[in-house]
């Protein structure tokens, strides 16, 4: 199983913290695929909790990568694990993960639609920072739902991130995760996908979202290799 050492930490925000990690052999990882964290906390006998984490860093280093974690009450092993994590320990994980990333024509024909809700962004982060990405950015419409400005990154370090080289770059009030989010989110999404025309799609975020945008998009006759998902949740 790979080791990777913690180098950096950093409060983004009360809930959010920025974890950098270094390795001494390349991960071989592209933007925007992930990793299985292993944590020391027992699941059974035989097993400990393990999570999953986006790759959120540049792909053009392979011997480091960053990844962010949201603190919520439920959180085994972002509060009883990484919030404890000091520079110098190392981690043992799995990976990287994620196939669709590994498609090199997507996104390379034509302009793009990248939706992401919540914590998605940190997906659509680490993808638009690949290699392959970063002379075609201008091709890229970035749309991002989230909570309130605080739930996880800032507009301002997205913006920062990609210094005005995306397309369109918009944040959208949405309400959260659970019985607020009613079928009236999902319906809107489902439009706002219908309504668009590109040649390719990115979905990442909600599963809902981005269940009802993928069948959305097949529905209208959309090649599927031009559909990449990333689910973080569902309802």
């Amino acid at each position: 199983m790979p080791t990777a050492t913690l180098i950096q930490k950093k409060e983004l925000n009360p809930s959010t913290t920025s974890l950098s990690f270094s390795m001494k052999e390349s991960l071989g990882f592209f933007g925007g695929q992930y990793i299985i964290v292993e944590s020391n906390i027992p699941l059974n006998e035989e097993k400990n909790v393990k999570r999953a984490y986006t790759l959120a860093s540049s792909d053009s280093n392979q011997k480091e990568f960053t990844i962010f974690y949201k603190r919520i009450e439920e959180g085994i092993v972002t509060n009883q694990y990484l919030d404890h994590l000091k520079i110098g320990e190392e981690i043992k994980f799995s990976g990287p993960w994620g196939k669709f990333l590994k498609n090199e024509e997507f996104a390379t024909k034509g302009p793009t639609l990248l939706v992401a809700t919540d914590t998605g962004i940190a997906t659509a982060i680490g993808f638009l920072q690949s290699e392959r990405m970063k002379n075609i950015l201008h091709n890229v419409d970035l749309k991002w739902f989230v909570p309130s400005n605080d739930y996880f990154l800032s507009k301002e370090k997205v913006e920062k991130t990609f210094s005005g080289k995306l397309g369109n770059f918009e944040i959208h009030a949405a309400p959260p995760f659970g019985k607020e989010r009613g079928d009236d989110f999902y319906m809107a999404m489902e439009t706002l996908v219908e309504n668009s025309n590109y040649s390719s799609y990115f979905l990442c975020g909600d599963g809902e979202v981005v269940k009802r945008g993928k069948e959305v998009l097949l529905n209208r006759g959309h090649d599927e290799e031009q559909i990449g998902t990333k689910t973080y949740f569902n309802k």
